[in-house]
């Protein structure tokens, strides 16, 4: 329900009566345990949690499922997906020998094609992101608007809306309130690159709210409402693009396009430093002031290779 910190609560009650005899089954509580204080932005508390030591075999039961999925969470929201990518694909191994791969319980596909996006392999995240769909166990509300969320990001511009507005209906009518604000906040940035500015700051300013509530503090800093409605983007002329650097134009069509400096500095293999750095010069070389008013043109404009 977007609960986290009565997730973490709960979670941290029920290992409390586990002390010293849960066993494998331990893995279950602690792997909500590290999915909330992920969420919530609590890194280095949930590293605490990451490899616990604990009897027998516990990566060999279905109990490690969940667990394998919190670390990939707390891997991808750190900055490091393909460490996220290896455990979202075990854990999808491990349910595939177990005959338990349910999309409502470990969405192990979606999960790995944010990990993919992130990594520059779309086409492989949009496979996916289709397996999944068309999985009968992925007709659940949640399930089926995390993927529609996932499937807008791999989708043709124009399509990327229709796909969205589903995902929102879902996750509505669900009742998870993080998962809801990710898809609206996916909505908001979507409208305003089809130039509807005003939808699209309400939109945000409802996602910005929705996360607040959760107490999603990673999430929340991530979504920049935009206030009123004429702050869409301003059209920039073309030609002042040519004023650009080869590696600021990269920088700043992936901004245009509207990708965090986390993840542009991991599809540009550089450091977060050196993605604001470069956004300050095209700024300056532009005269504008913010990713909003970044020439329109720069969203179509692809690149086969960073450092190309």
């Amino acid at each position: 329900l977007g609960d986290l910190a009565g997730a973490r609560r709960e979670a941290t009650r029920a290992l409390e009566h586990l002390a010293g005899r849960g066993g494998p089954f331990l893995l279950a509580p602690l792997a909500l345990l590290v999915q909330a204080l992920t969420e919530q932005g609590e890194y280095a508390t949930a590293a605490l949690h990451l490899h616990p030591t604990l009897p027998g075999e516990p990566y060999s039961t279905v109990h490690a499922l969940a667990f394998l999925r919190a670390r990939g969470r707390y891997y991808l929201a750190t900055g490091r997906p393909q460490a996220a990518l290896e455990e979202f694909l075990e854990a999808g191994r491990a349910a595939g020998r177990w005959a338990t791969d349910q999309p409502e319980l470990l969405p192990w596909r979606t999960d790995a094609a944010e990990a993919l996006l992130l990594l520059g392999r779309p086409g492989e995240a949009q496979a996916l992101v289709a397996d999944q769909l068309a999985l009968p166990a992925a007709a659940g509300a949640r399930a089926r608007g995390v993927t529609l969320r996932l499937s807008a990001a791999t989708a043709e511009p124009r399509r990327r809306v229709e796909l969205l507005v589903g995902a929102v209906d879902e996750l509505r009518d669900y009742g998870d309130r993080l998962e809801l604000a990710r898809a609206l906040a996916d909505l908001g940035s979507a409208l305003r690159l089809n130039g509807e500015g005003t939808r699209a700051g309400t939109i945000t300013r409802r996602a910005w709210q929705l996360a607040g509530d959760c107490g999603a503090v990673p999430l929340r800093e991530r979504i920049r409402p935009v206030d009123g409605p004429e702050r869409a983007a301003r059209p920039v002329r073309h030609r002042d693009t040519a004023r650009l650097s080869g590696s600021e134009e990269r920088v700043a069509a992936l901004a245009a396009q509207g990708h965090t400096n986390r993840e542009i500095a991991v599809k540009l293999f550089v450091s977060p430093s050196t993605v604001e750095r470069h956004l300050t010069c095209v700024y300056r070389k532009l005269g504008i002031a913010r990713r909003q008013d970044l020439p329109s043109d720069l969203r179509t404009r692809t690149f086969e290779q960073a450092g190309h």
